[in-house]
């Protein structure tokens, strides 16, 4: 895939049963195609401007399994399975850290590094088979 040459780290929040807390598994990818875009909304009280990505993840570069999000809920054993879901946390690079809580990953990369994932396309049957996701 084109420019496909960014890293990421993907953090795949989900309740974990034993505990009954909120936890996340960590997933480093790279050859990523990452794309920034400022968007600006017209609201009654001014403009808005916010940044927008949209990053293309090449099928074949993951090292785990994807998974859909109501699938990966469902495993007992989410070792090698990662899945695309809204909400789930994005750092531009990689991050070191296996289990933080999306604030712990706002104070250490700052804005504009974590993304939230705010929507989610599969292009995988298309002639570059890819994730599509965008965030802000």
């Amino acid at each position: 895939m084109k420019n496909a040459t960014q890293d990421i780290t993907l953090y795949n929040y989900y309740l974990d049963p034993v505990t009954g807390y909120d936890t996340c598994q960590r997933l480093y990818i790279q050859g990523v195609s990452v794309f920034a875009q400022t968007k600006v909304e017209v609201s009654k009280d001014g403009l808005a401007a916010a940044d927008v990505y949209t990053l293309r993840i090449p099928e074949a570069v993951p090292t785990a399994r994807y998974v859909t999000p109501k699938q990966f809920q469902a495993l007992e054993d989410k070792t090698g399975y990662f899945t695309l879901s809204e909400a789930d946390k994005i750092v531009l690079g990689c991050a070191k850290e296996e289990t933080p809580t999306p604030a712990q990953l706002e104070s250490a990369y700052g804005n504009g590094t974590v993304l939230t994932i705010t929507g989610v396309t599969d292009d995988r049957g298309k002639r570059a088979p890819h994730w599509k996701v965008t965030g802000k």
